[in-house]
């Protein structure tokens, strides 16, 4: 009875095996610079609602979120209640075209700041598709590695980790469809973790912070 059942179990792995490998077919190279291309467009615009999660030092929260980006133009609100209320109140505020625009808890008027180093946002947000240049490197070897910064891709060409080497931050990705997570971690702690709960990505038109 014993051995039967051996046999039964290791008949079913072997039934897995071939299922997966039916299903999980090997994408050339055409295949992944498209997936790639598709990807990376998909940074250009998009609308993400969902809660965010915050624990650095002595400073914790957890709140909802909006996070738009259009183009080069990037703006992040965070609410004391919930997004879907009547109203929502503002607990924090950041807008990002040419310069960065803040609004912080407990200020009614808004603060620029002008002499600030955005330089990897601009990499990763504005740049994006020039990636697609690198392609035949990134395909290769599922990764692009620069002085600065290093971003690893996974075998569907998604972004799965962005790692800044002079912050020594990282910054976490995962999916499922499309964006469903994002956490950053600074010295391998998590400082910050974002559950997506809706994305949008046609007509987003983002106003200034005043």
């Amino acid at each position: 009875m014993k051995s039967l059942k051996n046999k039964i179990v290791i008949l079913l792995i072997l039934i897995s095996l071939v299922s997966s490998c039916a299903i999980f077919t090997k994408l050339d190279k055409v295949q992944k610079e498209k997936l790639l291309l598709e990807h990376l467009n998909s940074w250009k615009s998009f609308r993400i609602e969902g809660i965010i999660e915050v624990n650095y030092k002595s400073f914790a929260f957890r709140k909802n979120i909006i996070l738009q980006k259009n183009n080069n133009i990037i703006r992040i609100d965070i609410f004391s209640s919930g997004i879907t209320g009547l109203k929502p109140t503002p607990f924090f505020s950041a807008y990002f075209d040419s310069v960065l625009v803040l609004r912080l808890p407990d200020q009614s008027e808004s603060t620029k700041i002008k002499d600030i180093e955005l330089k990897n946002i601009s990499i990763f947000f504005n740049e994006l598709q020039g990636f697609y240049s690198q392609k035949d490197k990134i395909i290769e070897n599922q990764s692009l590695i620069s002085r600065d910064y290093e971003v690893y891709f996974s075998y569907e060409m998604e972004i799965e980790k962005i790692s800044l080497q002079k912050e020594k931050i990282k910054i976490n990705l995962e999916y499922d469809n499309d964006f469903s997570l994002i956490s950053i971690e600074q010295d391998k702690k998590e400082v910050v973790n974002i559950q997506i709960d809706k994305i949008t990505r046609n007509n987003i038109e983002i106003k200034p912070l005043k």
